[in-house]
């Protein structure tokens, strides 16, 4: 019985951290299009939108749910990394 009710929760820690991962990810595509108002180009890494303050909400807190940096490396809770070229974002496996 604790080996079903333990699968079922891991099961959906996974689910709950995937959709957190996936809300972070629609934050940063936005976020990347307000630096692209303010500044008129793309970002040249997701470390100056952190660097700049885009990923931060008006009380200071930071906006990602998933996500953080270490060593200048965007990594979500499960240990992916977030990646950046050029406007477009993808996360390793």
């Amino acid at each position: 019985m604790i080996a079903v009710i333990y699968k079922r929760y891991n099961m959906y820690r996974k689910r709950m951290i995937e959709n957190l991962v996936k809300m972070d990810l629609n934050n940063i595509k936005f976020v990347i299009k307000l630096y692209q108002i303010k500044y008129g180009k793309l970002p040249d890494n997701l470390l100056e939108l952190k660097k700049k303050g885009f990923l931060l909400d008006e009380n200071g807190n930071p906006i990602l749910a998933a996500s953080k940096f270490e060593n200048n490396k965007l990594i979500t809770k499960d240990g992916r990394k977030i990646l950046y070229d050029n406007g477009t974002i993808f996360i390793t496996n």
